[in-house]
């Protein structure tokens, strides 16, 4: 054999060259030579040209063979090696690819089901083979989903499952496939794999890590990554953007079931080590309070299985459903600004990620209301365009049917929830198709009840001529509350105050025409009284809010006094007050200052009800002056039933400057003076400055 040296390799590593009288002319890669002599150097003689596939066929007895990296090999669909054969040393053949099958059938045996079943490398579309490469993905997934490396399928554990099952002499897919046959014929699963088999005592379970999560009948896909340090590490809720308003926040605090220990034990950790002694040792109290919120045991909520993905009811946050069990269970009392969430490890907390009908990601990450910030007006008019097949203009009746609760629309190949609404605008009514259940809730409610007073036009023109007269002084303190504002929306508003308290149930509650027809029949006769009795008192509140606005505009060095009563008194005094309310626990209206007392003395409005039922409006015929009681005595409408009030009585509280009570606030004056039917003390009596008094209410 002709080396790189140019010299020939021969048996036993001897070394020559060719004789000159040879007759061979060029170097040819293999040569035999009859005779070897010794000059000057080795020769050899009477040489001929050669093949070595001559030397492999003619001298196979005496070649020595060796098989080296077998292997198994995908497209001949056996095991393959390395082959390589020797003559005194000399290399005949070397690497040649052979089938290492008959050689050795029980290593090739092992390398097939190795290769073939447990890699997958095997062109093959049995049945078996597709469901357990689908189930080996749902269970790898899963991990990735627990963050627990161990629920992995490992490969020792799937070759001695098929080890079990296939017979010896089994090495390459021929053989394999004719005994497959042949076995299913008789047991057709016999090679399927089973799951329960799989996670066994793998301490997971799949539906702790649902792959998709209803909020609210709002299907949204759920992604799951086990890579510490990269941005979408944990568990990634996928938003289609005109769903973003949509998202529940609540919901998505408490992750799914299998990673809620593990964020609850993360929450107690990073309370205070005054409070978190308590709960020593932490795994513990962990394990019970992640048992107990999941079954509902917690007392929150509805009390249904929270271990299922699907939120139907409003929950509470996860602080607070966690403070109140560990409060019953240890007494400790856990104050709502003592948790941290902020410190919680990444993957405790939602990703987001925003997408766009083609799935192209738009934006994502962990804080929800940046997001919406972000990208609530496109989600808003991303659902509009798609909702625009489904809208109607200029509604004047109920001639549509039922209107459901929510209907599906597709953004791309994604469903997406859409709430149908009656609109208000500008005195019209429209369809339309909301992307946030509240605001449409809200808006539906409006919607509702100016479509009342549209279902009898006579009674609505002449309505609207008489607020038209009614409210024309107070138009124009209207009008100062805000620039925008005009005559117009205040007597819609009005309207809207009346409908809400003629109707006998809420407006937002009405989706069911045959409900509607009834309701609006059923109003009918009170709509009149109603909006007249919601104009006086519009009218009234604006009196007193331009009188009381004048007054507080005048200098006043009682500055904490004055903020404190702009603060108790704007509720009432702002632009939406008539937009009318809930239907229980009405203020009774304002009384007006008398004796011109000065802006610093008022009260504040009677009862912890009074600033929220002032801000949506009262329904007319709810709110009025309470009636005398039988000693005499008037009663307000606060929410423990207000205090009594004699006739005439007025509640007196000095407000000089340098006092220690010159930052009081007025309602706190006046609880303080007339709580019961006590008078004034002396010492307060004689703090009375004769200039510093107001009415308390």
């Amino acid at each position: 054999m002709l080396t790189e040296d140019g010299v020939y390799l021969g048996a036993r590593d001897m070394k020559f060259a060719l004789f000159p009288g040879s007759g061979v002319k060029k170097k040819p890669k293999w040569v035999m030579g009859a005779e070897i002599v010794e000059t000057r150097r080795v020769y050899a003689r009477t040489v001929a040209r050669i093949e070595p596939e001559w030397i492999e066929h003619a001298a196979r007895h005496l070649l020595k063979v060796s098989y080296s990296d077998p292997h198994w090999a995908k497209k001949p669909a056996h095991v393959a090696a390395s082959m390589r054969a020797t003559l005194y040393g000399l290399p005949v053949v070397n690497g040649r690819k052979v089938h290492y099958g008959p050689i050795d059938p029980v290593k090739s045996r092992e390398l097939f089901i190795r290769g073939a079943l447990v890699e997958g490398e095997y062109e093959c579309r049995a049945p078996f083979f597709l469901h357990n490469r689908r189930l080996l993905e749902e269970i790898d997934d899963l991990a990735h989903r627990s963050r627990n490396a161990r629920v992995a399928v490992d490969d020792e554990t799937l070759y001695r499952w098929f080890d079990d099952r296939i017979p010896e002499g089994i090495h390459n897919g021929a053989a394999f496939e004719k005994w497959r046959r042949e076995a299913e014929a008789k047991s057709p699963r016999l090679l399927h794999l089973e799951r329960a088999e799989l996670l066994k005592q793998r301490g997971a379970d799949p539906r702790d890590f649902p792959p998709e999560l209803d909020l609210g009948g709002v299907r949204f896909p759920l992604a799951y990554r086990f890579d510490p340090g990269t941005e979408d590490d944990g568990v990634t809720l996928l938003v289609p953007l005109p769903a973003l308003n949509q998202v529940p926040l609540a919901p998505c605090d408490w992750l799914v079931p299998g990673l809620l220990e593990e964020k609850i034990a993360a929450l107690i950790k990073g309370l205070p080590q005054s409070i978190r002694r308590a709960f020593v040792p932490v795994p513990e109290f962990a394990r019970a309070a992640a048992a107990a919120l999941a079954s509902g045991k917690s007392g929150v909520g509805s009390g249904e299985n929270r271990s299922t993905p699907t939120i139907h009811s409003p929950l509470p946050t996860l602080q607070d459903a966690l403070a109140d069990f560990l409060t019953r269970t240890t007494g400790q009392t856990i104050p709502r600004d003592a948790w941290r969430p902020e410190a919680l490890p990444p993957h405790l907390t939602m990703n987001y990620r925003v997408l766009d009908p083609g799935n192209r990601v738009l934006a994502e990450g962990r804080d929800l209301a940046a997001l919406r910030r972000q990208m609530g007006g496109q989600a808003s008019e991303s659902l509009r365009q798609a909702a625009a097949p489904g809208e109607r203009e200029d509604i004047a009746r109920w001639d549509f049917g039922d209107l459901p609760e929510r209907v599906e629309i597709k953004s791309g190949d994604r469903p997406v929830a859409a709430f149908p609404t009656l609109v208000e605008e500008a005195g019209g009514l429209k369809l339309r198709l909301l992307d946030s259940p509240a605001v449409a809730r809200e808006k539906h409610r409006r919607g509702v009840s100016r479509l009342v007073w549209q279902s009898f036009p006579d009674l609505l023109r002449q309505t609207e001529r008489d607020l038209a007269q009614r409210l024309k002084g107070a138009a124009l303190h209207y009008l100062m509350l805000d620039k925008s504002l005009s005559a117009e929306s205040l007597i819609r508003d009005a309207l809207f105050a009346a409908a809400r308290a003629a109707l006998a149930v809420d407006p937002a509650d009405l989706r069911q025409q045959t409900a509607f027809e009834s309701a609006a029949q059923t109003a009918r006769p009170r709509l009149a009284d109603a909006a007249r009795e919601t104009a006086r008192l519009a009218a009234e509140c604006l009196d007193h809010a331009h009188r009381l606005g004048q007054q507080l505009g005048r200098p006043n060095p009682a500055k904490e006094a004055v903020a404190d009563l702009r603060s108790s008194c704007g509720p009432w005094s702002s632009p939406a007050f008539s937009r009318g309310s809930p239907r229980t626990a009405c203020p009774p209206a304002p009384l007006p200052a008398r004796h011109g007392a000065p802006a610093r003395k008022a009260a504040r409005p009677p009862g912890p009800g009074c600033p929220e039922h002032a801000r949506h409006g009262p329904p007319a015929g709810e709110l009025h002056r309470p009636p005398p009681t039988p000693g005499g005595r008037r009663r307000g409408h606060g929410g423990d039933g207000g205090f009594p009030l004699a006739p005439g009585r007025t509640a007196r509280r000095a407000v000089r400057p340098g006092t220690e009570d010159a930052g009081a606030g007025i309602g706190q004056a006046a609880g303080e003076a007339l709580g019961g039917n006590r008078r004034l003390t002396p010492r307060a009596q004689r703090r009375v400055a004769p200039d510093h008094h107001a009415d308390a209410v």
